[in-house]
């Protein structure tokens, strides 16, 4: 098996868990499964985190020292770019990597082991006329059913030459695609130049969902509108070409139609996680295929890149597509409206989520207690979606126990 090499990006926020994720490479690189250590970070952190760095050279790392970002933008995008693009550049394009970041990554040998070798068994990409975008499949953690290329972006494994077309510091994203999260400016990236993705993304709305419905109920209504049902479509067919998903373990495939993709309890006796907030199932694994049952479907079925090119090319699309558009009402969009005869104006224009930074005391101590609360929630969130696994699981065993 080949070795893979580590490329740790970012902040160290909690000392303990890194040094402990960093024991734990120091194991894989006892057993002869990683070669190179990289940890990409600002200069700050470095003299911040002396003991952690000492423990990195012990360990034969390389460190990148890079100047932070003054401009500051939704889920620090900008700073993650930066510190995965400089880091990725002491590797060669036929390196494989594992990105984690700092603060965040569920690391762990045994885990890590068992990725490795799944990564390396199933990495080729499928044989049909979908183009060659990355030379071998990407393995990503996860991510939400119903939102393209909104995928788990804290640990991800791949060929270089392919980690390199997620690198994204081009602002034009802000202007032209103003409701991205920072994960899906990494995995949108490199199939940008697909028309359907590129003008779903003009007008989509991300998390913004109707306080009236949850999420199921919201994208099961967006579902009804051809022109997300293509998306869909298509997304799916991405995720099963380019993506290893982490979860992944059967070579037996089940097929989820209309009904199945919108209901909650099927998909979690299938192991999608469902989002404690928002309710919508996490991709966890892709032992399964999308397969439509309705007619409308039959007109221009996305079976293959050819059908894509058909439906993008055909008049149905556009239709579809303002179609869509009249349903969101979307608040902010990038798709020029006519207010009058000659006169255009553009949604939400100046909206942007950007802002310089001054690198003050006062602002970094702000920056530090913002990313403790954010830690504090995240981990009360996740302490939930476990409360609420183990009692389907108990309820799920009652049921089983009074039936026989």
């Amino acid at each position: 098996m080949n070795k893979v090499n580590i490329l740790i990006t970012g902040l160290i926020r909690d000392t303990v868990r890194f040094e402990c994720a960093v024991n734990e490479i120091i194991k894989l690189k006892n057993e002869g499964l990683v070669d190179r250590v990289v940890w990409s970070t600002w200069e700050s952190e470095i003299k911040e985190n002396k003991d952690s760095v000492d423990l990195l050279i012990l360990l034969g790392a390389d460190i990148v020292s890079l100047k932070e970002p003054k401009i500051k933008m939704t889920g620090h995008i900008i700073h993650q770019m930066k510190t995965f693009h400089f880091g990725l550049s002491l590797f060669k394009d036929t390196d494989y990597v594992l990105k984690i970041r700092a603060d965040l990554s569920n690391f762990s040998m045994i885990r890590m082991e068992k990725l490795f070798k799944k990564y390396f068994a199933y990495n080729s990409l499928l044989e049909n006329d979908w183009p060659q975008i990355f030379s071998k499949k990407i393995m990503v953690e996860g991510g939400f059913l119903y939102l393209p290329f909104y995928q788990n972006d804290i640990t991800f494994l791949g060929q270089v030459s392919d980690l390199r077309k997620l690198t994204n510091m081009d602002l034009r994203y802000e202007m032209c695609f103003q409701n991205l999260a920072p994960e899906q400016w990494f995995f949108f990236k490199p199939f940008e130049n697909m028309k359907i993705f590129s003008d779903y993304f003009r007008i989509a709305q991300g998390l913004k969902i109707p306080e009236t419905m949850n999420g199921c109920e919201f994208f099961a209504s967006c579902f009804s509108h051809n022109f997300f049902r293509k998306t869909l479509e298509v997304y799916f067919h991405i995720l099963a070409q380019y993506f290893l998903l982490s979860g992944d373990e059967s070579d037996e495939v089940i097929e989820l139609n209309e009904l199945d993709l919108f209901n909650p309890r099927y998909l979690d006796s299938l192991g999608f996680k469902i989002h404690p907030g928002q309710k919508i199932p996490v991709v966890r694994h892709l032992d399964w295929k999308y397969v439509s049952k309705t007619k409308s479907s039959e007109v221009f079925p996305i079976n293959s890149y050819q059908d894509l090119i058909n439906y993008q090319s055909s008049a149905d699309y556009q239709i579809d597509f303002e179609d869509f558009i009249d349903f969101l009402k979307p608040s902010i969009v990038s798709v020029l409206k006519k207010c009058k005869d000659g006169f255009w104006y553009l949604p939400g224009d100046g909206k942007f989520n950007m802002q310089v930074l001054t690198h003050s005391d006062n602002e970094t101590l702000l920056n530090n207690e913002i990313n403790r609360l954010r830690r504090e929630i995240g981990e009360s969130k996740q302490n939930n979606v476990d409360l609420e696994t183990k009692v389907t699981n108990l309820q799920n065993k009652i049921a089983n126990f009074r039936e026989k």
